[in-house]
């Protein structure tokens, strides 16, 4: 598959504030992961449904920006509001 290179400058430039996204939670004691990298129907054991890049746009795009944080019935609001400022903190410096 050939991939454009604006593509592939976008695909980098995520990688890097994702990497630095995720270290910069990790100092900050906050657990970070990315639960679907890869939409569902673009993943190999889903080919044989035949999608293929593009038939569901708001999906890939949730799996390119899509980040998880912690949720759990015992973040009190104090925790949530530092995983907040936390976020904020990093975007805004």
């Amino acid at each position: 598959m050939k991939v454009e290179v604006k593509k592939i400058d976008k695909i980098k430039r995520k990688l890097q504030i994702e990497v630095a996204g995720e270290e910069f939670l990790k100092e900050k004691s906050i657990g970070s992961t990315v639960y679907y990298p890869l939409s569902l129907h673009m993943q190999e054991c889903f080919a044989y449904l035949g999608y293929s890049e593009g038939d569901f746009p708001h999906s890939e795009l949730a799996a390119e920006e899509s980040l998880a944080l912690p949720i759990y019935t015992e973040l009190t609001e104090e925790m949530i509001g530092y995983v907040v400022d936390s976020i904020v903190e990093f975007h805004v410096g």
